[in-house]
């Protein structure tokens, strides 16, 4: 063990911790390595306990939350453990108008911490928590890494694009903090390129870490980058990758050319990390005693895949209750590793990242776009908007190799197999396909899938 790694973790970082007033953080670690420890029986107690607990909070101390549950006849009901699906589903635009009435009324300002989203599919949404749950989360956070043999204290390299967790300026003071505390390598993902590249190799160089973490896309394009340059690096121990549906064809490049394996992560600003991808399977454990996932079925003869319904099971605060994500993926009961819970699969991406054909088959666009790409050297990026059930069109960035000849056409033609229907396709060739203010790609944006669920009636299904 390096001695600033060892200083980093068991006194930089809690003394740091403890003189931004978050010191409990120290504490919450302690407590989620017990949660982790309990069974499976025991988890769905403490889950049951915690839900009562944040229906009871929220109708007596947010004006929101107790209106809705008067109106709807919950309110003397709350202790049931069925009562959650007949609570109204929420979403951002209640949440916008609605903020204010959201909030506990009984804490002061001091502990009610204003945070956002990333702003990934429209806006930034403005939202609260309070102050435990905030050292919950970052708890939580180190327990969960240490399962996948990340420590605290020791460097690490980041690929990411939010603006709030990215330094402004690079002082001797931002230094030194990251030096003593943070120590991570950060490449930004909105302002990638060939200069950006080789300084964030140079740094994995100097300091070796041992997890690269980040956006699949943006590493894709990193990996890509470094086998065309010929860049040697050290080989981390585990990529993890976050914040956007992980690709096959993604995962193959970025094993490649850090040789090392990658690990899948269903995380959120709003929730913290949702659920980790479980060794050597395509299931991701959901984290026990954090948060409450349901699912609102696509199709009611699949009751298992569909929208990623949340409530969290922490946030005092400003209760997220029956939260529509916007993500879609599988959700079951099982074993995986000898270990008993609930896991995701098929994680598909936001609403958006989802086409729905003419006869209503629902397809992740995330897991098409590259193989529908692959045959057509040439195509340096490529994006699929669909914007209505048999209305699509492809955006595409190429060089002197993309065939014209029969190309537009045979994509035509794929895209139709795909929906398994007849559809319009318009090809428009531009020089470049803009990412979000954050630096995520997307592969597919869809106007149809949002506009479907909204209509949706299906009933939301638990999985326990």
């Amino acid at each position: 063990m390096k001695l600033m790694n060892y200083l980093s973790r068991n006194y930089f970082g809690p003394m740091y911790n403890s003189w931004k007033g978050f010191g409990e953080i120290n504490g919450q670690i302690a407590h989620w390595q017990g949660v982790m420890s309990l069974s499976h029986d025991e988890i769905q107690r403490l889950e049951r306990k915690r839900l009562a607990n944040i229906l009871q909070s929220a109708y007596q101390n947010t004006r929101y939350y107790r209106e809705l549950f008067d109106s709807t006849g919950v309110a003397s009901r709350l202790d049931s453990p069925d009562i959650l699906a007949e609570i109204p589903l929420l979403d951002k635009d209640i949440i916008q108008v609605s903020t204010e009435d959201m909030l506990n009324s009984t804490l002061p300002e001091s502990e009610i911490l204003k945070t956002m989203t990333g702003g990934s599919t429209s806006h930034p949404m403005i939202f609260y928590r309070d102050r435990l749950t905030y050292c919950a989360r970052w708890g939580l956070q180190a327990v969960a890494n240490m399962a996948l043999g990340w420590e605290a204290g020791e460097w690490h390299a980041l690929v990411w694009g939010a603006r709030q967790d990215l330094p402004q300026n690079y002082s001797w003071r931002y230094r030194l903090l990251n030096l003593l505390v943070d120590r991570k390598i950060i490449l930004n993902a909105a302002l990638l390129s060939d200069e950006q590249t080789i300084w964030f190799v140079k740094e994995l160089r100097s300091h070796t870490p041992r997890i690269l973490y980040g956006y699949p896309v943006m590493l894709d394009l990193l990996a890509t980058a470094i086998r065309e340059n010929d860049l040697e690096i050290p080989a981390p121990e585990k990529v993890i990758v976050t914040a956007e549906a992980l690709t096959t064809s993604a995962r193959k490049n970025i094993e490649s050319v850090f040789r090392a394996p990658v690990f899948d992560r269903y995380a959120s600003r709003e929730f913290g990390i949702v659920a980790d991808q479980c060794e050597n399977s395509k299931f991701l454990r959901v984290v026990s005693g954090s948060v409450k996932i349901e699912i609102l079925p696509l199709s009611p003869d699949d009751p298992n895949f569909g929208e990623l319904i949340i409530t969290d099971l922490l946030n005092v605060g400003m209760p997220f209750i029956r939260y529509r994500t916007g993500d879609f993926g599988r959700l079951t009961a099982g074993e995986v590793n000898g270990r008993s819970g609930l896991f995701l699969s098929d994680i598909a991406g936001r609403t958006t990242d989802l086409i729905v054909s003419p006869n209503g088959r629902i397809i992740s666009g995330t897991a098409m776009t590259p193989s529908f790409f692959t045959a057509y050297p040439g195509i340096k990026q490529a994006q699929i908007r669909q914007t209505a059930v048999d209305q699509f069109i492809i955006l595409i960035v190429r060089n002197k190799e993309f065939p014209l000849i029969n190309a537009e056409t045979e994509m035509a033609d794929t895209l139709g197999e795909y929906c398994g229907a007849k559809v319009n396709v318009q090809i428009e060739y531009v020089d470049s396909i803009p990412r979000d203010k954050s630096g995520k790609f997307r592969f597919v944006i869809s106007s149809v899938t949002p506009e479907l669920l909204r209509k949706s009636s299906h009933p939301t299904t638990n999985v326990s």
